[in-house]
């Protein structure tokens, strides 16, 4: 087999009889690799109830890096609730929220964490706020419905995509009626990743 030397050092690199070029690579997932840039992070509201039976926004993210945020996967939980329905649940992601009281009186997640433990960045440049009973988020686009079953978690293994300034919200519409005690959470697992990649 035919050699070509060069680079910088001079290597020489193999060259089968049909001009392709051998190489022995190690294949890493994009999110791992951005792990160990110190890129990736875990955003959860903590567990907080819902008193009623009105649908609520779980959680609203803008990003304020200057990279993109990746999200790849959202995780909402619900538990069991006293009230009484034959219906499921479902989730709703709001594209581009920018109104509602869960903005205009914030109050941010319990968890905002980089998941490299050594990582100099502890935490998501962003506007990371959690909600609550009588929360509001008016606008923006639905995006993506989820069906889901009370007592249960939810996993939505998306590939979502929040450029700079750009928002994401998640809300609950608990579907059961007289409800007065429905614990809940909403976690995103995420990246960031420069917008050129």
């Amino acid at each position: 087999m035919p050699q070509v030397n060069g680079g910088r050092n001079n290597f020489a690199a193999n060259v089968d009889e049909s001009e392709r070029l051998w190489v022995r690579a190690v294949s890493v997932e994009e999110a791992v690799r951005q792990n160990q840039d110190e890129l990736a992070f875990n955003i959860n509201t903590g567990l907080f109830t819902l008193t009623d039976d009105a649908e609520t926004p779980l959680i609203y993210v803008k990003n304020n890096e200057t990279r993109n945020l990746i999200i790849e996967t959202i995780v909402v939980g619900y538990f069991d609730t006293n009230g009484t329905s034959s219906n499921k649940a479902y989730t709703t992601v709001i594209k581009n929220p920018t109104a509602g009281t869960i903005i205009d009186t914030p109050v941010a997640v319990d968890v905002n964490s980089n998941r490299n433990y050594g990582a100099t960045q502890s935490s998501l440049t962003a506007d990371a706020y959690k909600g609550a009973t009588g929360k509001t988020l008016t606008d923006g686009e639905t995006h993506i419905l989820a069906l889901t079953s009370l007592g249960s978690r939810h996993v939505l293994p998306i590939n979502e995509i929040i450029p700079k300034n750009k928002t994401i919200g998640v809300k609950l519409n608990p579907n059961t009626s007289s409800n007065t005690s429905l614990q809940v959470y909403c976690a995103f697992i995420c990246y960031l990743r420069n917008t050129g990649e």
